[in-house]
């Protein structure tokens, strides 16, 4: 086993709005993002199941083929396997 903290774990600049940190175990990614105001994730799926937490702010979770979700600070939402999500 290994102790992780976010201050240990380089951060990826994806885009002049988009910021990651990442970390994984056998079986499972955890992925910490930092989203600018008005960025805008295009929709995607994935087979494992998507914990998604918010620290700060808000987020708009985008369901092409369902109902949108707004998220605030505390709010937290898991989304399954293979459903494809966005961001706004």
């Amino acid at each position: 086993m290994q102790v992780n903290t976010w201050n240990s774990i380089a951060t990826e600049k994806l885009s002049e709005t988009i910021t990651r940190q990442m970390f994984w175990g056998e079986n499972v990614m955890v992925t910490r993002w930092e989203l600018a105001a008005d960025t805008v994730f295009p929709a995607h799926d994935h087979v494992s199941e998507q914990v998604t937490m918010v620290q700060r702010g808000s987020v708009t979770l985008v369901f092409p083929e369902g109902q949108d979700v707004a998220l605030s600070a505390g709010d937290m939402l898991v989304i399954p396997s293979s459903v494809p999500h966005g961001v706004k």
